[in-house]
């Protein structure tokens, strides 16, 4: 299969599975419509969804058209930041729940940077997500009353790095097993 159909195939399957995170995320937000600590944390939700909503249809709409493959690469980085911007910003959001698992959301664009750019996606990303596990756990230790754990950084960012690692050595190992076959 010519790479620019792999490419076009890939932005297309992520734009539908990013379409139904849509619908997952309006989901979640409606559900915790009564527990939202102030106003200001409901209407981030909202507006943060709302930008998934237009962002999913946006690039649902730009994974179909006919796109050279350079243009396609350009547009799967750009899909990448979008869902690692979302995905951060529900997590901050969020930061207010206590015990809340939250931030297991940051393995979705994990996975995705290493089914985009291998090994070498899933470990940056993770290492640039540090900044969101700072992030909550500064407002989460603020909103508790507790102490800042650095362990809640570390680990979290640890096991992005193992993830990626682990997902990006299997696509370049199929990427691989494919120019054989070929």
């Amino acid at each position: 299969m010519p790479a620019r159909r792999m490419l076009q195939e890939t932005e297309q399957w992520v734009a539908w599975v990013r379409l139904g995170a849509f619908g997952f995320a309006l989901f979640q937000v409606l559900v915790l419509s009564d527990a939202y600590p102030s106003r200001r944390y409901e209407v981030s939700a909202w507006v943060t969804t709302a930008c998934l909503g237009v962002g999913a249809l946006a690039f649902v709409w730009a994974s179909r058209r006919d796109l050279s493959r350079r243009a396609l690469a350009r547009l799967g980085f750009a899909a990448l930041v979008f869902d690692a911007a979302i995905v951060s910003a529900y997590v901050l959001i969020y930061s207010f729940e206590a015990g809340s698992p939250v931030r297991q959301a940051l393995v979705v664009p994990i996975v995705e940077a290493a089914l985009r750019y291998g090994v070498l996606g899933g470990v940056l990303l993770p290492l640039a997500f540090a900044a969101v596990h700072v992030g909550f756990e500064y407002l989460h230790s603020e909103r508790f009353d507790q102490r800042f754990d650095f362990d809640n950084v570390t680990l979290p960012v640890g096991v992005g790095v193992i993830t990626g690692l682990i997902v990006g050595w299997l696509v370049e190992r199929l990427a691989g097993q494919t120019k054989l076959a070929i």
